[in-house]
């Protein structure tokens, strides 16, 4: 796992990541139990390749932000879509975590945006990018797990 000691944001992918497609908001009201950890510490922002509104949802009170392809005009892994949720942080790249369950999209996308990555792998995918493998998880309580200490 690498060292986050300077991390001031985190950027969550949505569909598969914070919550399962099916049952989108069961799982993220499953999630919310740790939310608070991750909010109290970090600017929350969402980006998605979907069209879901993290702002309808039970968590909408712990983001500042979303992005979303259609609206930015480009869709993970391009590094725009990265760079728009750095530039509302008025953030560098370095300083922000970016978390989701694609490995192209999410963990090599945001990490070639030069964001720090982990990747959620609860199927324990094998790591096929010529780059060495993000800090790799099961569940999103793992990263709330990590940032409570």
């Amino acid at each position: 796992m690498p060292k986050l000691s300077h991390i001031q944001a985190i950027t969550l992918d949505l569909d598969d990541t914070l919550w399962p497609v099916a049952p989108t908001i069961a799982g993220a009201e499953q999630d919310l139990l740790h939310w608070p950890y991750l909010a109290t510490k970090f600017r929350l922002v969402a980006i998605s390749n979907g069209t879901a509104d993290v702002f309808v949802t039970p968590a909408a009170p712990y983001f500042h932000a979303a992005f979303k392809a259609h609206e930015v005009g480009v869709a993970k892994p391009d590094a725009k879509i990265y760079q728009a949720a750095t530039s509302y942080l008025a953030l560098d790249a370095d300083q922000v975590l970016h978390v989701g369950d694609d490995a192209h999209t999410d963990a090599w996308g945001a990490r070639e945006a030069g964001l720090h990555t982990v990747w959620i792998n609860p199927q324990d995918h094998p790591w096929t990018h010529n780059s060495p493998q993000p800090w790799t998880i099961r569940h999103l309580s793992e990263v709330a797990d990590h940032f409570q200490n």
